[in-house]
């Protein structure tokens, strides 16, 4: 999938790591028949005007602002991948 996209990428899930290895991230993917994060991207692709890319944020309660989680769609992380 990632080097589809043009982003060299090693698969090594199978020993106990990350699943995913590129120069610049350590990925960990997740297959999921439902997410609750699909229904906060619609809601942000909804109100996302013009070119912009939708992105969401989530935080959880107690925790620091610093541990949030961001969440976009894979096509818009390799557009954002190409812009670097």
């Amino acid at each position: 999938m990632i080097n589809s996209v043009g982003m060299e990428a090693r698969r090594v899930g199978i020993f106990g790591g990350e699943d995913i290895e590129t120069n610049k991230y350590s990925v960990e993917v997740k297959g999921r028949k439902s997410f609750i994060g699909e229904r906060f991207m619609l809601q942000a692709e909804k109100n996302t005007k013009g070119d912009k890319i939708p992105l969401v944020i989530v935080h959880l309660t107690g925790k620091k602002h610093t541990e949030d989680l961001v969440l976009m769609r894979f096509c818009d992380f390799v557009e954002c991948q190409k812009n670097t």
